[in-house]
């Protein structure tokens, strides 16, 4: 079973059985057995499938790549540690440590969970790139005094040296890196959708769709797709009283009744195509308004959804 299929699945009777599908029902309660056992098994299980991803995000070329952790270690080992400076680097490791363990034993990881690593990790890159430059000034200074002269400048350009690849590294991962990426061009046709959304009536309006983003530019409630057959989903958006159909290209393979949806139409006689995305190539939009005061008449068959 895949993710999607585990977290936004719903059963012929409407019933959410994904509990992605409204997180007050996770966060809420949990039908399986928590004793202190299962805990362990769970992390056990879970930092053998998040490791990889773990060490992905510390080493992402976004903050540096391996050259930002070398800097690090010579940042909290080049010199010796006073009581004060116990204290302090006490607590920055401390929550290091706690981001770390969150990333190892998370159900699904999530981007943004170690967004405090950069910040933590730029104040100790900074003073590794001290102790290197103090380190590359005396070591040119101990070649004799025809090379104390330049032992200042050399310091001050591997200083410079290690700032440029830095920055060439954090370049390299803009322009490489998912979260970057959907923020370009070929993604414009998701602001365009929600914008066109936005300038439609009723001023609350529901939108039936995946794309959080036209939502959030289109000012609507979002109720989610759920991964079920296409009758199923025709009879939740029906007792949601939704607006809008919003059907995004970018997640036809992951939901496979949005999928035929977004190829062959929405197949009942009250959803009417009123919006197709004309910027961007990553991710087409298309939008069906939902005349909910109609009677129901289906026009197209679809098969449910295969395990």
């Amino acid at each position: 079973m895949g993710y999607f299929q585990a977290g936004f699945t719903m059963d012929d009777k409407l019933k959410m059985i994904g509990p992605l599908l409204d997180s007050s029902i996770y966060a809420a309660y949990t039908p399986y057995s928590n004793s202190w056992p299962t805990k362990l098994r769970y992390f056990v299980h879970a930092i053998h499938r998040n490791w990889i991803t773990t060490y992905d995000e510390l080493f992402s070329v976004d903050i540096g790549g391996p050259i930002t952790i070398l800097l690090v270690v010579l940042g909290l080992f080049g010199r010796p540690w006073d009581s004060r400076r116990l204290r302090h680097e006490f607590i920055l490791v401390v929550m290091v440590i706690s981001i770390v363990f969150l990333l190892l034993t998370a159900a699904h990881i999530e981007h943004r969970y170690a967004y405090p690593l950069p910040v933590i990790f730029l104040l100790w890159a900074a003073a590794g790139l001290d102790v290197f430059r103090d380190w590359m000034e005396r070591t040119v200074s101990s070649w004799g005094v025809a090379a104390q002269p330049f032992a200042n400048i050399a310091a001050r350009a591997t200083v410079v040296v290690f700032c440029t690849v830095l920055m060439l590294f954090s370049f390299v991962g803009m322009r490489t890196d998912w979260f970057f990426m959907i923020q370009q061009k070929d993604f414009l046709g998701i602001k365009e959708a929600g914008q066109w959304l936005g300038a439609q009536g009723p001023k609350s309006k529901k939108m039936f769709g995946f794309e959080g983003r036209v939502a959030y530019y289109g000012d609507a409630t979002i109720i989610i797709f759920p991964y079920a057959d296409s009758a199923t989903a025709l009879r939740y958006l029906e007792a949601k009283n939704v607006d809008y159909i919003v059907l995004d290209s970018l997640n036809v393979r992951n939901m496979p009744t949005m999928g035929e949806w977004f190829s062959k139409g929405v197949p009942d006689q009250r959803a009417h195509l009123v919006f197709e995305s004309g910027q961007g190539t990553k991710d087409q939009i298309k939008i069906y308004r939902w005349d909910g005061s109609r009677a129901a008449k289906v026009f197209a068959s679809s098969q449910a959804v295969k395990e």
